[in-house]
């Protein structure tokens, strides 16, 4: 177990040879921890040629421990998004919903992933109960956001937007781009990157 943390500390910190060594050894002598093999996934996901390994891992353990949430969110994450799964996503987020209802993290992606999957007015409904129960989470903001303006409700998508006090928001985005204001949301779009590349 000591390995184990000491491999996701090192991971935290951006050690990843280390970090992997850890979890390697760590699993070695306790080849049972369906976390060490989800922090083991994690740290190997990060590397895209790893894909594979990573999901192999993951699945793994999922074996050893069925009833863990947040690794069939994860699962569910990287079958929509490496593998364009969206059925196998679609069916494992359910699956935790029935297990927990108000698993915030499940009704989050699902409502993002209802709402690619054409079905915006069922992607709302996720996405506003993930909302209601963490308003913290910003990228369900935003999905909502820009699921009302799919649907045509500005007003519904202004009040998001109003949340927010600052003036210039990487919210406004779908706003923007709906309106036309191509300029706007371009620099929108670059400020948000440039933000995105400072903090990593």
């Amino acid at each position: 177990a000591a390995y184990l943390q000491r491999g996701a500390h090192l991971a935290a910190f951006g050690n990843v040879a280390a970090a992997e060594a850890d979890y390697r050894h760590g699993l070695e002598l306790s080849p049972n921890s369906a976390e060490g093999y989800a922090g083991l996934a994690n740290l190997v996901y990060a590397t895209p040629s790893r894909r594979d390994e990573a999901l192999e891992l993951l699945d793994r353990a999922r074996k050893l421990d069925p009833l863990d949430l947040p690794l069939d969110v994860f699962k569910a994450q990287f079958l929509w998004f490496e593998r364009a799964d969206v059925e196998g996503a679609n069916a494992l987020l359910v699956g935790v919903l029935k297990r927990d209802p108000q698993y915030v993290p499940a009704l989050g992606w699902l409502g993002g992933l209802r709402e690619m999957m054409k079905q915006a007015a069922n992607g709302i409904r996720y996405s506003e109960q993930a909302l209601a129960l963490d308003p913290s989470r910003e990228w369900t903001r935003r999905a909502l956001i820009r699921g009302y303006i799919d649907l045509g409700d500005l007003s519904a998508a202004q009040q998001l937007l109003e949340d927010d006090r600052s003036e210039r928001s990487p919210r406004q985005l779908r706003l923007l781009m709906h309106e036309g204001d191509w300029r706007q949301a371009g620099e929108l779009a670059y400020e948000e990157l440039a933000r995105e590349r400072e903090s990593v």
